[in-house]
């Protein structure tokens, strides 16, 4: 398979949008109807270089937020809000109803 990159017309320093205008000016040239090879290929590549953005972190693709909680942080944190909220049994309820 030809370099993506070359494939789409772009270079290795191309952000995002770049990817997605070039692969979309791409498919106009060769609408998948009548240049089927051309599209796969170009579809290819575009996939490609989609998942290599992906991969390296591109802060313009979408993905999944993951953090992990420090345990005794969070312990902690409870201990903190739990002494600093001192509230009795009669006034939850006066306030609760």
């Amino acid at each position: 398979m030809a370099d993506p990159y070359t494939l789409l017309g772009l270079t290795p320093e191309a952000s995002a949008a770049d990817l997605k205008a070039a692969y979309h000016l791409q498919l106009r040239r060769f609408p998948a109807h009548s240049h089927p090879q051309e599209f796969q290929r170009i579809r290819a590549a575009y996939e490609q270089l989609r998942a290599a953005a992906t991969q390296r972190g591109d802060p313009l693709q979408p993905g999944p937020l993951l953090q992990q909680l420090d345990a005794e942080a969070l312990d902690a944190l409870e201990a903190r809000v739990r002494g600093s909220c001192r509230i009795d049994l009669a006034t939850l309820l006066r306030l609760t109803l």
